[in-house]
């Protein structure tokens, strides 16, 4: 069976990489929370009691979770335009995709009406919105690390990575002649 070469390859991860998408992570969960733990610390200074229904009953994590994602879809298109290549970039566009149209029906489905809690109660808000945050985080942290760990082959590189990869197969000289 043949082997194709790919316009890309994925260097080995480093423990200064790793630590620096754990860095994107935490940044993002910290950071991108503020709002969410920010208001609960007011509320205890005010001294009123915060109950996880004043931060999730109008759908708050699906405006978060929009928020995490776009970055992500963002950096995945850029890559496509600027190297033609984003690895499993369909698969993390689709999964974002769809994350968001469910973030758009569970917002849209709430916030109009004024009355999430009458029509939803927090608790089921909770279950519907937090997992799609979560995941959001994981394809926002998957898209970081690929940025940082892709090796794009510009087509020079890569028609000369071919020859070299076919003068290996024929046992010829670099120079291509016997």
């Amino acid at each position: 069976m043949k082997s194709v070469m790919q316009p890309f390859s994925l260097k080995k991860p480093t423990l200064e990489d790793l630590s620096l998408t754990g860095a994107w992570v935490l940044w993002a969960v910290i950071i991108g929370l503020l709002p969410l733990w920010g208001g609960w610390l007011v509320m205890i200074i005010k001294k009123q009691g915060p109950q996880l229904d004043d931060f999730v009953s109008s759908g708050e994590f699906a405006l978060y979770t929009a928020a995490t994602i776009a970055p992500a879809v963002f950096t995945v298109l850029i890559s496509y335009k600027q190297r033609g290549i984003f690895p499993f970039g369909f698969t993390i566009l689709l999964l974002s995709l769809i994350v968001l149209i469910y973030s758009v029906l569970v917002f849209g489905g709430v916030f109009p009406s004024g009355a999430s809690e009458d029509t939803v109660g927090a608790a089921a808000m909770a279950w519907l919105t937090i997992p799609s945050y979560l995941l959001a985080i994981v394809l926002g942290t998957v898209v970081f690390h690929i940025e940082k760990e892709v090796v794009a082959y510009s087509p020079n590189e890569l028609e000369s990575m071919q020859l070299d990869q076919m003068r290996k197969r024929m046992s010829l000289p670099a120079g291509g002649e016997q």
